[in-house]
């Protein structure tokens, strides 16, 4: 009998990779989100869908109902600017819910826990980042990631379970076979440049005298489709306790290359021009992942540039259609 497995925020741009690829290999997942999804496709990749807040008391009902023991936790609120101008909702939502939601897996009996994190713990100050880096994070989200983290390690010390944050890098690309993608506004230059071309448009580069080789910032993007795999090796990874590994390619790739592959492996033609930097942006942000690479037994498939930017291409042309 195949293993039940919840995730909640099933039907956002991550959660519904993660339940497709749990299904590929042999889970049965189990989907929770504040968000009514019943179009065919998640019907494929979901055996149940609840709408429901997974910070409500009575969620222990639904872990209960199903025998859960393993849990993928991608549900929260998650940009950098906007929890700025409103910490509260994200407060309430990634901290408050979430520790009612770490009761509601205590009650249930959950052994394990799979945590949606970010980068975002770390802050600024570094190019490389590994996880011996001492976190410092200069935003309300990355805060409050932060404190879901030493919220589940606490857990995890006094109540027998186990977890592990995955703090993830800039998520891009989407489903090879364009069952899932970014459904909501695009957040990164990938999504916003390959919307741009589509749509004839041009773009701004944001400084072109940074230290690097083409005089543009380098950032660590991770394909999406690893970004699941690695959620499901974290629900069988041998550890006790909590651990938090980097997800991200290891590799730095520049916004001129960016647009440079998006006008060498699509069918459109991106103009675009520079202008200034922005302030405190640094010239290189790439993660550390070999203990990921350790703890998970996980290696990147999917996440070089060419496969990003054709997967983008083909799903920002659906949404487009």
């Amino acid at each position: 009998m195949s293993e039940n497995i919840l995730v909640t925020g099933y039907a956002g741009y991550i959660g519904s990779h993660i339940c497709k690829e749990l299904t590929k290999q042999g889970y049965n997942a189990i989907g929770v989100d504040t968000h009514t999804v019943n179009d065919d496709v998640f019907r494929k990749y979901t055996k149940f869908r609840y709408t429901w807040d997974f910070g409500d008391d009575m969620f222990v009902d639904i872990l209960k109902k199903h025998n859960i023991t393993k849990v993928i936790h991608t549900a929260a609120t998650s940009l950098v600017g906007p929890s700025i101008k409103d910490p509260d909702s994200y407060y309430t939502n990634n901290v408050s819910k979430m520790h009612n939601f770490l009761n509601s897996c205590r009650q249930a009996g959950v052994q394990r826990i799979v945590y949606s994190s970010s980068a975002a713990t770390y802050g600024d100050g570094h190019e490389i980042f590994s996880e011996s880096i001492v976190p410092n994070p200069i935003s309300p989200y990355g805060r409050t990631k932060l404190i879901g983290e030493y919220l589940i390690e606490d857990y995890c010390t006094a109540y027998n379970m186990s977890g592990v944050g995955l703090r993830y890098f800039n998520v891009c690309g989407a489903d090879p076979e364009v069952e899932f993608g970014q459904r909501s506004k695009p957040s990164h230059i990938i999504s916003v440049a390959m919307t741009r071309a589509i749509n004839g448009e041009s773009m701004t580069l944001n400084g072109e005298n940074f230290p690097t080789q083409d005089g543009t910032c380098e950032r660590d993007y991770i394909h999406v489709v690893d970004v699941a795999k690695a959620n499901v090796l974290a629900l069988k990874a041998e550890l006790n306790g909590f651990v938090a590994v980097n997800i991200g390619s290891g590799l730095g790739y520049s916004n001129r290359q960016i647009v440079d592959s998006i006008n060498e492996f699509t069918d459109y033609k991106l103009d675009y021009n520079f202008g200034p930097a922005r302030p405190g942006d640094p010239a290189r942000l790439v993660c550390d992942n070999k203990l990921a690479k350790r703890t998970l037994n996980w290696v990147p498939e999917y996440s070089n540039l060419q496969t990003i930017i054709k997967t983008a291409e083909k799903w920002h042309e659906k949404l487009q259609g």
